[in-house]
């Protein structure tokens, strides 16, 4: 797997905001007209999150 940062660092970086992103941060940053839209976005937020997370973790990148 090619890693896609430019360095540790960064990966590093992105990896301890990953482990971080919460519901409502998500939820703040969704776009809908009901609740209902909003939620549903918030949870693929959170989703493509957590895929980004377990690449990093595959090339060995944890937040700690």
């Amino acid at each position: 797997m090619e890693p896609i940062f430019s360095n540790e660092s960064n990966a590093k970086a992105m990896a301890f905001f990953c482990r971080r992103v919460t519901f409502d941060d998500a939820y703040k940053r969704a776009h809908g007209d009901t609740f209902e839209e909003r939620n549903r976005m918030a949870y693929e937020i959170l989703r493509a999150f957590g895929e980004l997370e377990n690449y990093l973790n595959k090339l060995g990148v944890l937040p700690r």
